[in-house]
């Protein structure tokens, strides 16, 4: 039986939530966000294979996989997404809100978990739709010349589902990012560096070290859940995405930390 506590509690937490709903889809910049993540994803695909078609490819080559291509609008997808996940805390230091959320909710660690949810669900819908989308579509497409892939085809349903993972954790990155910097361009600067700058950079370490940072670098091991065949040396697809995870939560250890030991 729920106690009159715990009956207290999860009200509680059930209108922080709703407020958390109300602050981010009435926040200008969700719509516009989730819209481009969305034509993005499947429009860059589209765009790509319809390219393929005029292009003299043999898709018998490795480098050609109709699966993967599908994905080529993920690289610019992630980063929308990513803005919009620092937007959702970053947006409140701009605005001062933060003192009002922080004032209705002085467990700051519950206001941080109600934002987690209400943006990674909102996230995980749009990149679901996105990734499946961009699929079907560029798989139509493909089909005018090449074998298409279908998801009962090898790899091809985790490959879908994971592309899709891969966003919402990305997006979720740029939250934490944005909790810890609490300014909207540095959070921005951060995640680019994270997601495009450094990964390149870890080739100019050592040859006994870049290997293995570069296996375990967080975009390079969450990425291998949107990948058919991974390269050798590389995690397999779901321990690469649980490094990803991992990495994240430590954002988010910190993050949340941070929340509880500063002023607003």
């Amino acid at each position: 039986m729920t106690s009159p506590t715990q009956a207290t509690a999860r009200g509680r937490f059930s209108r922080i939530l709703l407020s958390e709903w109300t602050k981010l889809r009435t926040l200008r910049s969700t719509m516009w966000a989730l819209v481009v993540t969305t034509v993005l994803m499947i429009g860059a695909g589209a765009a790509i294979s319809l390219a393929a078609l005029g292009a003299d490819e043999d898709p018998a080559h490795p480098s050609f996989n109709v699966i993967e291509l599908s994905f080529q609008g993920g690289v610019l997808a992630q980063l929308s997404l990513a803005t919009l996940g620092a937007l959702v805390m970053t947006g409140e230091y701009r605005t001062g809100m933060i003192r009002t959320s922080l004032a209705a909710v002085p467990w700051r660690s519950r206001l941080l978990l109600a934002k987690v949810l209400v943006f990674g669900g909102v996230a995980f819908v749009v990149s679901m739709v996105s990734s499946f989308g961009a699929f079907f579509v560029t798989q139509a497409i493909l089909s005018a010349r090449f074998d298409a892939a279908t998801l009962s085809d090898p790899h091809a349903l985790r490959t879908v589902f994971g592309a899709g993972l891969y966003l919402v954790a990305t997006g979720l990155l740029g939250l934490g990012i944005g909790t810890l910097i609490r300014h909207t361009a540095g959070a921005i600067v951060a995640t680019v560096a994270v997601l495009f700058v450094l990964p390149p950079l870890v080739g100019i370490l050592p040859s006994s070290w870049s290997r293995a940072v570069s296996t375990y670098f967080p975009p390079n091991a969450g990425s291998q859940i949107a990948v058919v065949v991974p390269e050798p040396g590389m995690l397999s697809p779901w321990t690469g995405f649980l490094v990803y995870c991992l990495w994240i939560a430590a954002v988010f250890l910190a993050a949340t930390y941070l929340l509880r030991s500063r002023d607003a």
